[in-house]
């Protein structure tokens, strides 16, 4: 029977009787137990020949064929390309790369920027829009002063009223304003009287509909406290030029010149427009 290259531990316990006769002694056989656990021969290389364990060498081997499998297999996949055009292939893909991750970084600082003008927008469009209604608020309060200035000097100009514009006319500003109305598909403004009870609401009128300036001025003109602002009223009372007993003029300038437009229309709201033009210039 033929020398194994190697025995198992129960091989080789087995052989122990014959490994020690006489005769394999004299041929010199020896077993040794190796790495693997099992029991190797243990013989002297001459003349350049040696036992070795091959099986490393037979996995290297596989190893490179496998290896060159998968290189011609990715050389067919290469066409047309050559092996020797490789190198400056793979030069460019690299540069390529470095490219796409350039264009990367530029791309998010253009999101970046892009994102910041359109804040940038935003902010001056929402700036714009504060000074157009600002603007448009001015020219809303422009134009209501002089709508209702018009109507009501008009008013006061018929000569069946005959009112002084001078001193009627901030009275009437006090107790109007304008409000938007929609007639026959346009925007116009229409000169409301307000209720002084009731902040933001409107009078009601002689005809249960919303009081009119004519009916204002007329009221006006009926109150003894505004008698001597219409032309031959003949109205007397408390501050007219018919009353008597001395004035408390407390609280308001000595003079006409030092007099505020507010305190103008107060001081004849209280005492009436000749005690008004009693006082010294």
């Amino acid at each position: 029977m033929a020398l194994k290259a190697y025995m198992t531990e129960a091989e080789f316990q087995g052989a122990q009787a014959a490994l020690g006769h006489e005769a394999v002694k004299a041929v010199g056989v020896e077993f040794a137990k190796g790495e693997d656990g099992n029991y190797h021969p243990v013989i002297e290389p001459r003349d350049g020949f040696a036992l070795e364990n091959v099986k490393g060498l037979q996995t290297a081997i596989e190893s490179e064929r496998e290896a060159r499998r998968k290189a011609e297999a990715a050389v067919k996949g290469l066409g047309d390309v050559k092996p020797e055009d490789l190198p400056t292939l793979l030069d460019k893909a690299k540069k390529y790369d470095g490219l796409a991750g350039e264009q990367g970084k530029l791309k998010q600082q253009f999101d970046e920027w892009k994102a910041e003008h359109a804040k940038q927008l935003e902010a001056q469009h929402v700036e714009a829009v504060r000074g157009v209604e600002q603007q448009r608020d001015s020219y809303r309060r422009q134009l209501e002063h002089q709508l209702i200035t018009s109507q009501a000097t008009q008013i006061l100009a018929d000569p069946k009223v005959k009112g002084n514009p001078a001193l009627l006319l901030p009275i009437i500003a006090n107790l109007t304003d304008t409000v938007e109305e929609d007639v026959d598909g346009q925007k116009v403004l229409r000169v409301r009287v307000l209720n002084p009870a009731k902040p933001g609401r409107e009078r009601i009128g002689k005809t249960g509909g919303a009081m009119t300036l004519d009916e204002l001025v007329g009221e006006l003109r009926q109150d003894a406290r505004y008698a001597s602002a219409f032309e031959g009223s003949g109205a007397s009372g408390a501050g007219s030029a018919g009353g008597s007993g001395s004035a408390d003029y407390s609280g308001f300038p000595a003079k006409r010149g030092a007099f505020s437009v507010e305190q103008k229309a107060k001081f004849i709201h209280e005492h009436g427009s000749a005690a008004y033009f009693k006082l010294p210039d």
